[in-house]
């Protein structure tokens, strides 16, 4: 009676085992996703408007991502798609060790061609091109304080009238 007590006893540690590891494998990448330290970073492009992330996370390698939303889809056909991207970053969150409260840090993006876009909308080509093609020029030099000073100080006034709907809707 003890050797088969003995036996089935051996049949479920095997068993029992496996389960514990199987548990601890699909578990442990979960964990690492929700504890271990890892920064991603948000930038714009501002001559296209494609925005990319490049997240660094524990044990793995650096991973980028690219999209291109409608701001950019609408920049696409005034840019060179061969252009070099000059990618300003707009956001950063991140966890600096294990098991820590994640950061988040907003700012610093510039927006330019996402306004263009909206100026386009609002105010019709008419307004936008002058200034798209002011913009493009100022982006040439690669100076993010001209940049982000030429979208505050001219497309942001281009802004301040605008009618209520778009010129297509009305």
């Amino acid at each position: 009676m003890k050797t088969f007590r003995l036996t089935k006893l051996l049949c479920v540690f095997p068993i029992l085992a496996v389960a514990l590891v199987a548990a601890a494998a699909i578990g442990f990448p979960s964990a690492v996703d929700q504890y271990a330290p890892y920064e991603s970073t948000t930038s714009e492009c501002l001559i296209c408007g494609r925005m990319r992330t490049v997240e660094h996370r524990w044990m793995q390698s650096p991973a980028e991502s690219i999209y291109a939303g409608d701001d950019s889809l609408w920049m696409q056909p005034q840019v060179d798609n061969k252009h070099d991207h000059w990618w300003v970053a707009c956001s950063t969150e991140g966890r600096p060790g294990w098991f820590d409260y994640s950061m988040i840090g907003c700012g610093g993006g510039v927006g330019g061609v996402s306004t263009l876009h909206y100026v386009e909308t609002y105010r019709g080509v008419e307004v936008a091109q002058p200034l798209i093609i002011e913009y493009l020029q100022l982006t040439q030099d690669h100076d993010v304080k001209s940049v982000r000073d030429f979208v505050q100080q001219k497309l942001m006034p281009a802004l301040q009238d605008r009618p209520d709907t778009p010129p297509e809707a009305e």
